[in-house]
């Protein structure tokens, strides 16, 4: 670790400051001098560094500084945020908080209200700016929490508790968020929706959210951009890209502006892949909003997003060394052709906000989201499979000694999508009572999709077509040879267009309960969902209990209820594309239970989160997983099970400073429909196989797999974010981020009932080491300078080989080689974030 230290201090040319190490304490209270959870407290001067409140609403933050004072910013939904000069020495600070006549009654129901929803768990946004991510996405800052899980730092998506990617709810500002249909590696995918430098608030639930929220079964990832009361901004370089992020207001305070610009390309990264070639991935994303209040009761936000992924490749060589240490192996392919990608997506909403009384709002917001994708490839590879030297004495150890197969592959498509979904929703909430509110609202949403899918592979192996295509020998009249068609390993061609609509009410009651001197939070409602493609209604009644923080600093959660899930576009599309008409929504009864614990650790606070939970599961829809692309199955049903335990432990590691660690256990199964399936024997007692000499067939059994693994069965999790700092100099930072997933199941449909191929473990580590440059705040033409950051960042700390996925591969004997897919090796990065 020492080695990383030197290389940042010479990359960064910079040297140990004596300053003043300032320690600033308090409490945080609302005008009741109740204590506030989870309150948001930064320096003015360097946003970077700040903490949050604990249920007692204590804080603490070291930081260095030659002033007797500073200003620090203080912020808590439901609260006006306030600025508040806190002096290096003197004692703990007293900040009070007064409540915002912006939110509602459901918010901040009275002074015993302190979080905005009873499923929610707020995280603070600002910490995705000292995470080292590869991805460059926003999501990366959810990787390490309880209950979540990834496997690829390209992509952005992630599983919550045994769900899959396609099961997580987005919204920004109210605004469900879609993403491209036909993505189906990382390295394709680009930057994601959310824009990290607009990002004010972030609210997470990995299971058991209100009604309110729309109907998919895992996870709801609530985003509210900023409303900036001060001009803003932040510009960051790196190796991977650069970002630029404006925010004004008007004299008036009645027009606010946010306005962000992202490039990124991943050229550096993908050259750390096994397949050498010219890799051209190029991102681009601007994203804006507008506000602007007639008046106190009335107001318009606008919301705009343009992006532009498009990811070219030309293959060129691959090595890929696999097995085991009794059977070494080696793939060489050599590539001919190229990839060309292109994922257009366009994103746009209009809200008008009419509060009638200071206890009621209406919103009204019309949003589209608009994607045109294509996907083109036509590559053709020789490869060749060989067996390795394994003898360790052996001269020629690590060499190739044997040929087990030498052939040829070609993968073509021409895949085009275009979707164009509509929605228009009426949100409506209002104040019943001193501790109640009620919130309700109506969505009504057309798609239009239309699909054009083309792809086949043919695989050759020793010179012959598989599958084998007769040919002309014998024939000496063409004319009297049958028909014969020429069939490719894999042929999938669809025309598709899909146009429906849905209807989507929900009515959700909120209050708070007293059961002698103790608060109870209560959030009890009803949605429904009508979609038009299968006539099929659907209601979800959901409740969450939640007790207030007692003395002893316990709080203790219940949730349950029904989760849905229609279909959307992917469910419905079978294996050779064609649409599946009688899909049925995917349901789920839930139960959460969840316990909270304040802690002294080391003589510092500390919060211990639990929940234990259990899904019982309908109506599923089987699937599999390649990379990101997720391949369903949808002329089949199952009934599945999930159950699991998630902990988090979030606190001060290092004294001055957040960090937190996650351990998650969970197990998900399925009993597929019709999956039966015959074992047969031949006379010597062997299972036949493509093989096998020996297929005349003397005896049979019928297997019945029953509960099968899901595809997301990663057994064990474990996420850790770290921060430290050099003694008595918090300008010098270290960021560890390390992930930890079991093996999980990995195939077709086939594969998965025969329980044939895992995936190894994944394991990963990212550190960055940062670097204060700026002493003392400065002005540079007119704009102030908070804070200027050079942060070194070692992607994969330790090299660890990752699989994604894998390929198949024939040899002589017509035997599938699954060949792991490996993901990126170490790489180096040098980052720049300057905000003013």
């Amino acid at each position: 670790m020492g080695k990383w230290f030197c290389l940042m201090f010479i990359l960064i040319g910079c040297h140990l400051a004596s300053a003043q190490q300032c320690k600033i304490s308090g409490k945080i209270f609302d005008q009741n001098k109740k204590p506030i959870k989870d309150a948001f407290i930064f320096s003015k001067e360097d946003p970077s560094i700040g903490t949050v409140s604990n249920a007692k609403g204590q804080f603490l933050v070291r930081l260095e500084s030659d002033a007797d004072s500073l200003s620090f910013i203080v912020s808590h939904l439901g609260f006006y945020t306030k600025e508040q000069i806190i002096g290096c020495l003197s004692k703990e600070a007293e900040i009070i908080l007064t409540p915002s006549a912006k939110e509602l009654p459901s918010v901040q129901i009275d002074e015993k209200k302190q979080d905005k929803q009873i499923s929610m768990q707020t995280i603070d946004a600002r910490k995705y700016h000292e995470l080292t991510t590869a991805s460059g996405n926003f999501e990366a800052l959810l990787f390490s929490r309880a209950g979540v899980q990834s496997r690829n730092e390209l992509s952005s998506q992630f599983s919550v508790r045994g769900g899959n990617f396609d099961e997580n709810l987005i919204y920004v500002d109210d605004i469900e968020i879609y993403r491209p249909f036909i993505v189906r590696s990382g390295q394709q995918e680009g930057l994601s929706f959310i824009n990290p430098d607009m990002v004010q608030s972030v609210a997470f639930s990995t299971g058991g959210f209100e009604a309110k929220y729309g109907d998919k079964m895992s996870s709801v990832l609530d985003v509210k951009y900023k409303q900036v009361d001060s001009a803003m901004g932040a510009v960051s370089v790196s190796l991977l890209g650069l970002n630029a992020f404006l925010g004004t207001r008007s004299k008036n305070y009645k027009f606010r502006q946010i306005h962000g610009f992202r490039y990124r390309t991943n050229r550096y990264l993908l050259g750390a892949l096994e397949t050498s070639g010219d890799y051209v991935p190029n991102f681009l994303d601007y994203q804006t909003k507008l506000t602007y209040a007639f008046s106190d009761k009335f107001s318009i936000d606008v919301l705009a997003n343009i992006a532009t992924n498009t990811f070219g490749f030309k293959p060129q060589t691959r090595e890929t060394n696999f097995g085991s240490i009794q059977q070494a192996l080696r793939l060489t392919v050599f590539f001919q052709g190229e990839e060309k990608n292109r994922f257009n997506t366009t994103t746009s909403a209009l809200t008008l906000n009419f509060k009638p009384t200071s206890h009621s709002q209406i919103r009204l917001i019309q949003s589209v989201f608009l994607s045109d994708e294509r996907e083109f490839y036509d590559v053709l590879g020789q490869y060749r499979l060989s067996e390795l030297e394994a003898d360790l004495g052996s001269d020629d150890f690590g060499n190739e000694t044997f040929t087990l197969g030498v052939g040829s592959f070609q993968n073509h498509a021409r895949n085009q999508l275009n979707a164009a979904v509509y929605q228009t929703k009426l949100l409506y909430d209002v104040q019943v009572g001193k501790r109640s509110g009620i919130q309700t609202g109506l969505r009504f949403q057309t798609e239009n999709i239309n699909d054009v899918f083309k792809e086949w592979q043919l695989l050759d192996s020793s010179g012959y077509s598989l599958p084998f295509t007769l040919d002309s020998v014998g024939y000496q009249n063409p004319s009297l040879q049958a028909y014969q068609d020429f069939n490719a390993t894999s042929f999938e061609s669809s025309n598709n267009t899909l146009s429906n609509f849905r209807i989507q009410p929900f009515f959700q009651y909120n209050t708070l309960i007293k059961i002698d001197s103790n608060f109870i939070k209560l959030s009890a409602g009803v949605r429904a969902h009508y979609w038009s493609y299968n006539a099929q209604t659907i209601f979800s009644p959901r409740l969450q209990l939640k007790t207030i923080k007692n003395k002893k600093g316990m709080q203790y959660k219940l949730a349950l209820g029904h989760y849905a899930q229609p279909a959307f576009y992917r469910e419905l599309r079978d294996l050779d594309g064609a649409l599946i008409s009688d899909v049925k929504a995917q349901e789920s009864f839930q139960v959460v239970l969840g316990v909270e614990k304040d802690l002294q650790i080391w003589q510092r606070p500390f919060i211990l989160s639990s929940e234990v939970y259990y899904k019982h599961q309908w109506n599923l829809i089987p699937y599999y997983i390649d990379n990101v692309r997720i391949r369903y199955y949808p002329k089949q049903t199952a009934k599945g099970r999930t159950g699991g335990l998630d902990m988090h432990l979030f606190g001060q590691f290092v004294e001055g400073i957040d960090s937190w660690l996650s351990v998650s256990y969970l197990q998900t199964k399925e009993d597929i429909s019709g999956d039966d399936y015959y074992v047969y024997y031949n006379d010597n007692g062997e299972i036949i196989r493509p093989f096998t000499n020996d297929k005349v067939v003397v005896d049979s059994n019928l297997i019945q797999p029953g509960f099968i693994r899901r595809p997301t069965d990663q057994r064990l999790s474990i996420g850790l974010f770290f921060q430290d700092f050099i003694p008595n100099n918090p300008r010098y930072k270290v960021h560890l981020n390390m992930l930890y997933g079991s093996r999980i199941p990995y195939g077709e449909l086939l594969f998965r009932t025969r329980d044939t191929l895992e995936i190894a473990p994944y394991r990963r580590v990212d550190i960055g080491f940062s670097a204060r440059l700026d002493p003392k705040e400065k002005k540079q033409n007119g704009f102030r300078v908070k804070s200027t950051w050079l942060t070194f960042e070692v992607f994969n700390l330790f090299g660890i080989k990752n699989t994604i996925s894998y390929q198949w591969i024939k040899d002589i004997n017509n035997t599938r080689w699954p060949v792991p897919n490996f993901l990126t090796d170490r790489r180096l990065n040098l980052k720049l974030r300057v905000e003013f």
